[in-house]
């Protein structure tokens, strides 16, 4: 669908006016400033859009209302404004009344018949808008990645809280029943051999004795002489005593057991913590290489889409053109994408308008030219121009609110 005509009346500076565009794929609004030109522009966002696309004032001083007649294919839209209030009306090829004519303006013309509308919106808007007509979701990619972050803040938290694990010494941890069981064993062998010595002594001793008994007894020599003999016998059947052994060493160790066992729970405290924190290690760079994983899905999702432009790629953050980021792009460069973005996602009615046209050089004009002959889309532009001229084939040039 395209404008084949536009009449205007009452319209700021255009007290009337009425333009032929059929035919025409690149329509110039030329003039000097303050002339009227955006008026013409501001007549066709009105005509579409109604209150949404007026301006505060527009209605010409001394005059009780404006009015727009656009024709669009076969159908006849007419908006009159008057008093902060506005009428629409649309008859088709056979004069009959549409009902619900906004939503049909709506339906036919899109958000993008402006590009400078789609410049102007925030990097995340143009990136959903470009994402959404060339079919990209990740929405569910997009939750994955923050649970998979939340989750791994939380495991670094984690393994921050167990904080530096520094090595010790290893010690094994002893029981003091176990020394004490020893210490007794020791000792209860050294009285034993103690008590050996002191048997051993006694024995002795009565051998001596006896000896001296049997020089005086010599006379009771026959009856001590069994005596001696079972003395003797018992004294040389006796074992000899092992030397008393050191305890020394196991007294010393259970006084250090405290101690010890400090050091071998540092030790086991030591090599849990170690062993903790290299799993909670293992666990964030497993959900790093996770998040890893959704990025590169979604890094070959966008490489591989396929976008009105070459050089056009959508970025996290927006869009971005020949490497230069949306926020940086020059009003041409606007242009020119969102042009290109209308034409592939737009809607029924082939028509965008542009303002500030005069920030396009000659090659950009050439281009904007070709671009609306190739797609078949008709484009009016208002251009800024010192010169003046009769208005003809798609140029029409405004001179104190008369088209020429």
């Amino acid at each position: 669908m395209k404008i084949l005509g536009l009449k205007i009346k009452s319209l700021r500076k255009i007290k009337a006016a009425e333009l032929s565009f059929d035919g025409k794929n690149l329509v110039q609004i030329r003039g000097k400033n303050e002339a009227g030109k955006s008026t013409i522009i501001d007549a066709l966002s009105i005509l579409l859009n109604g209150k949404s696309g007026t301006p505060e004032g527009v209605i010409s001083k001394g005059e009780s209302k404006a009015e727009i007649i656009g024709t669009i294919d076969n159908y006849t839209v007419k908006r009159v404004i008057k008093d902060g209030s506005q009428t629409l009306e649309i008859r088709d090829e056979n004069n009959a009344v549409m009902q619900r004519p906004q939503e049909f303006l709506n339906k036919i013309s899109g958000k993008f018949i402006d590009p400078f509308h789609f410049s102007e919106l925030e990097s995340k808007e143009k990136r959903a808008f470009l994402m959404k007509h060339a079919g990209l979701d990740f929405s569910i990619i997009d939750e994955q990645i923050s649970s998979t972050e939340q989750d791994r803040l939380l495991v670094g938290r984690e393994v921050k809280a167990i904080g530096e694990v520094k090595p010790v010494k290893p010690v094994e941890e002893k029981s003091i029943s176990d020394l004490l069981q020893k210490r007794g064993e020791l000792v209860s062998f050294n009285e034993k051999q103690e008590q050996l010595n002191r048997q051993k002594a006694d024995a002795k001793n009565k051998l001596t004795n006896l000896e001296v008994e049997k020089e005086e007894l010599i006379r009771k020599l026959n009856e001590l002489e069994s005596k001696i003999e079972a003395v003797s016998v018992d004294y040389y059947n006796m074992p000899e005593p092992e030397p008393v052994k050191d305890v020394t060493a196991i007294d010393t160790e259970i006084a250090n057991l405290e101690e010890n066992n400090k050091l071998a729970i540092a030790y086991k405290q030591y090599l849990e913590k170690r062993e903790a924190k290299k799993q909670k290690e293992d666990e964030y760079a497993t959900l790093t290489e996770k998040i890893k994983t959704f990025r590169d899905e979604k890094d070959s999702l966008l490489k591989n889409v396929k976008l009105p432009m070459d050089g056009l790629v959508i970025t996290d953050a927006g869009l971005e053109y020949n490497g230069i980021s949306d926020n940086n792009w020059s009003t041409s460069q606007s242009i020119k994408i969102s042009a290109s973005i209308s034409a592939a996602y737009g809607s029924d009615l082939k028509v965008m308008y542009v303002k500030r046209g005069e920030s396009l050089d000659s090659e950009s004009l050439v281009e904007l030219s070709a671009f609306a002959e190739t797609n078949d889309y008709q484009i009016v532009i208002e251009i800024v121009d010192n010169e003046s001229g009769s208005s003809a084939d798609g140029i029409f040039y405004i001179e104190e609110g008369e088209v020429l």
